[in-house]
């Protein structure tokens, strides 16, 4: 049974430093974890087991790790955990045994494709040994060609090879397994192949685990460089989440609505991929896969990668947004029925999957355009669009042969509208203004406005619900002047940030709120969290191109005050401090002046902001 869990965040916030995220407790331990890089991530149960994963191969369905006093049998980690904490960058888990304890830290460095394990001993003894027990994957993400896999395992001095050759005509796959300390290979009766080492006689076990597509030497030279700076790793993965968070700070008196928008920056950040082979951008989320190869949805999917983008454009994540659009731009359709569509699908497994992108549906083709739209009222950036054009375009011209005359293709129409003179598409200005005047007396649902154009199409079943079909409701609440309602949408959401994963937010829960499902980590529904916020309760729409910014607060009355820091809007940034039913005070940095606009009650107060300015409520 799910329970309402608190996020416990410390945010020590001062003009230029916010604390790091953390979550502590030793109850209710064994819940899932992910831990992400833009080239690897780790994902199993936070006190024991966990895959390893390094783009576009899964090197290994378990890992486990048993520790073997200096006298006495070897101890399951997963058996003996006291203590869990969770960042953003990391997660710790401490295990007492018998004769001492064991602190072990999970992190992925930032942008290598490795996953890196530190056990620090206490008290145990000298002649301690870690045996890690690895059962052997080497699959190619789904959709790759990973049939008729059988690896194979080698050790070689004190690195542990791992080889394999998929089929015929098929790449290479090598792994390697590095400690700080020699390492022998573990054959165990009746279980998985491992590794054991004995701990060093001061410091921390620390293994690198590493994967390589056609090279073992690339795979064993990051190992070694790993093991020998881990702790330089770990605080620059550390600084790279904190540089992704940083902006777009929100504070409103409620702990767990403000821990969790927090939370979700960092979960937005975490879906960050940037693969030079392949593409980049925002993956739709991540999940365990057993022995299978989709590990949840952790390609970049044209529906839930878009709307997590715009999400991530808000809090100023603005590079990932913008790769999220390369990437589905580059893979749009090039000819046939479907030339011009947006893929609903791209594999970071790239040349290795026969199948590596799909096109189905026309929502990944609109959101690809509201998206662009989003982005440049966000940044104010021309030169994005224009290097768009083309695709742009192309994806207008397949939804108009598609003509599919719902609110989501109308609002793809009013984006290109808004972009005629940015595009050079000035030549068909009559022809769309037409277009979407047929399709606005067509659509039944009219846009909300902001970023949410539709509600959300909830594609599960009836038994489960996905947040950001809930997010779209509170959104619309919120903008309806339904604040209380707003809240409470916005509420249900945020106890999901606890139900699966601490500080994550999972692909769906069960209508009944008995059980998370899917992805433990869903980028779009890091959104569901940051959407209502940003475009209901704040009511916040951007215009970079026009230095302008127009803010509709929605506040309810446990929230008379909201206060948002650093958000970026072009070449602006500004802190907004909105006071319910008094007052709107704006601190503004930037070389020109920004153009505030307070809404309220049908009345437009209008302000041009140079340093600082407070509009009052009419």
């Amino acid at each position: 049974m799910l329970k309402t869990w608190a996020l416990v965040a410390l945010v020590t916030c001062g003009a230029a430093y916010c604390a790091p995220l953390v979550i502590s407790r030793s109850e209710d331990l064994g819940r899932p974890f992910v831990c992400a890089g833009s080239r690897a991530f780790a994902v199993g149960g936070e006190v024991g087991d966990f895959e390893v994963w390094t783009y576009p191969v899964k090197l290994f369905d378990v890992v486990h790790v048993a520790i073997r006093p200096a006298t006495g049998p070897p101890v399951s980690l997963d058996e003996v955990c006291t203590t869990v904490e969770v960042r953003p960058e990391r997660l710790i888990s401490v295990h007492e045994l018998p004769q001492g304890k064991v602190t072990r830290t999970v992190f992925v460095p930032a942008d290598k494709p490795a996953v890196v394990m530190v056990l620090e001993p206490d008290g145990l003894g000298d002649g301690a040994v870690a045996q890690i027990e690895l059962t052997l994957s080497l699959r190619v993400l789904w959709p790759g060609r990973s049939d008729g896999i059988s690896p194979l395992f080698a050790c070689e001095g004190t690195e542990v090879g791992v080889l394999f050759n998929a089929l015929e005509g098929g790449p290479a796959l090598f792994g390697a397994v590095k400690a700080n300390a020699p390492i022998l290979r573990l054959v165990q009766r009746d279980a998985p192949d491992g590794v054991s080492a004995r701990f060093p006689a001061a410091g921390p076990l620390v293994l690198a685990f590493v994967g390589s597509v056609g090279t073992a030497s690339d795979a064993v030279s990051i190992a070694a460089e790993l093991v020998r700076n881990w702790d330089f790793y770990l605080r620059k993965t550390g600084e790279g989440y904190r540089d992704a968070t940083d902006r777009c700070e929100l504070s409103t008196g409620l702990d767990s609505l403000d821990a969790a928008f927090a939370w979700a920056k960092a979960g937005l950040a975490a879906c960050a991929v940037d693969l030079t082979s392949v593409g980049a951008g925002l993956v739709a989320g991540y999940g365990p896969s057993g022995t299978g190869n989709q590990p949840g949805c952790a390609w970049w999917d044209g529906r839930d990668s878009a709307w997590a983008s715009t999400a991530a454009s808000a809090v100023g994540q603005v590079a990932s947004a913008a790769a999220t659009l390369d990437c589905l731009g580059r893979n749009q359709a090039s000819d046939g029925d479907s030339r011009g569509q947006i893929p609903s699908m791209v594999s970071p497994a790239g040349r290795y999957a026969g199948d590596r992108c799909r096109y189905e549906g026309a929502d990944a083709t609109s959101l690809f355009l509201v998206n662009l739209r989003w982005l440049w009222r966000w940044t104010g950036d021309e030169a994005l669009v224009r290097r768009h054009k083309d695709a742009a375009v192309r994806a207008l011209d397949w939804l108009k042969g598609r003509d599919a005359g719902d609110a989501l293709s109308l609002s793809a129409v009013e984006a290109v509208l808004d972009m005629v003179s940015v595009l050079g598409l000035q030549d068909r200005a009559a022809e769309l203004a037409g277009w979407e005047s047929r399709a606005r007396a067509a659509v039944d649902a009219q846009p909300q406005g902001g970023l949410l154009p539709v509600p959300w199409a909830d594609d599960t079943d009836n038994a489960t619900v996905q947040p950001l079909a809930t997010a779209w409701a509170a959104t619309a609440a919120f903008r309806a002047g339904d604040p209380e309602r707003g809240l409470a949408l916005l509420e249900s959401n945020v106890r999901l940030a606890g139900a699966g994963a601490f500080g994550r937010m999972p692909q769906f829960v069960s209508a009944d709120g008995t059980e998370t499902r899917g992805a433990v980590l869903s980028a779009s529904s890091e959104a569901a969290v940051v959407l209502p916020v940003i475009c209901g309760m704040l009511g916040i729409e951007p215009d970079a191109p026009h230095d302008c910014l127009t803010v509709s607060p929605s506040l309810p009355a446990s929230v008379p005050e909201v206060r948002l820091t650093a958000l970026r809007i072009g070449a602006h940034e500004v802190d907004l401090d909105i006071a319910r039913g008094k007052s709107l005070a704006v601190t503004h940095q930037g070389k020109r002046p920004l153009t505030v606009r307070l809404l309220v009650g049908g009345r437009e107060i209008r302000s041009e902001v140079r340093e600082s300015a407070e509009l009052t409520w009419p």
